[in-house]
């Protein structure tokens, strides 16, 4: 699936927010979490740790941030897996991945 070391790492804070539904053609599949993000490539695979409670979701990135600055906006489905949801705002790691050719 993706390559064990990150091609690069980030640290910022993640938001979330409910996908509109005309957004959800964007998913590649429908269980796939997505991800905003204001410089990484529209494309990429992000796995996003919570740097307080340790948990982590990979998120293609789809669509660009808000212009906040603030690092990444999750789907909500993917701030539930690391607990983000009841947060609001987490400080996290963002380990850019590469995917693993067959």
């Amino acid at each position: 699936m993706f390559e064990d070391a990150p091609v690069s790492t980030q640290r910022g804070t993640a938001t979330w927010y409910d996908v509109p539904q005309g957004s959800l053609a964007k998913r590649r599949a429908p269980d796939e979490f997505t991800a905003a993000h204001d410089r990484l490539p529209i494309g990429s695979y992000v796995r996003v740790t919570d740097e307080e409670n340790g948990r982590s979701v990979i998120v293609r990135i789809t669509d660009r941030g808000l212009g906040k600055k603030r690092g990444i906006d999750l789907c909500k489905e993917a701030a539930e897996v690391i607990g983000l949801v009841s947060e609001g705002v987490a400080k996290v790691r963002i380990d850019v991945l590469k995917e693993r050719t067959p």
